[in-house]
């Protein structure tokens, strides 16, 4: 695969503003069979650290406890649980495009997430929408996530995010 073409699948969210209408067909060029992606999304959210006190084993959650730390000499700790939800916030609508997407492309026959929990493993994979014990971080509701990720995910195609009051709206 050239360069070319990975590079068009790889930060999409990073070099064009929010739209409705497109999808990974580009990126299936030349593909005749059906195609499951790997590892979709891969969003980060803050360290949520009133998950902290969860850890009453022989895991120490030294991460955690190193962010909470760096925020707390800049005076920043009572900060920590808006980076959450707002990163949270963020991932959940980037999951949400990101899915779409997917489910938009002809030829594409399923997904698969990285993982919707974070997962501390490999270091720190602060990836999910639930933290490492399967536990809501109060991002989105399980209703909220089946809305964009489910068997039946009603798909509206639009070109932007945010209109005027003086556009006309059009969807297919």
């Amino acid at each position: 695969m050239d360069g070319k073409r990975l590079g068009e699948r790889t930060g999409v969210f990073n070099s064009e503003p929010p739209v409705f209408n497109k999808n990974y067909s580009a990126s299936l060029d030349g593909v005749s069979i059906p195609v499951v992606t790997h590892e979709i999304g891969q969003y980060a959210v803050y360290p949520n650290l009133a998950e902290i006190k969860k850890y009453t084993g022989v895991l120490k959650p030294l991460n955690f406890i190193a962010v909470a730390e760096d925020l707390k000499r800049k005076g920043l700790l009572h900060k920590a649980k808006a980076y959450t939800m707002s990163s949270g916030k963020l991932a959940a609508i980037l999951y949400k495009e990101e899915l779409e997407r997917a489910l938009k492309t002809p030829g594409i026959s399923g997904y698969q997430l990285l993982d919707l929990h974070d997962f501390p493993g490999q270091g720190t994979a602060l990836v999910g929408l639930l933290d490492a014990f399967w536990d809501s971080k109060n991002i989105l509701s399980a209703a909220e996530f089946r809305q964009f990720c489910a068997p039946v995910v009603p798909l509206l195609q639009f070109s932007k995010a945010i209109y005027t009051n003086d556009e006309v709206f059009e969807g297919f």
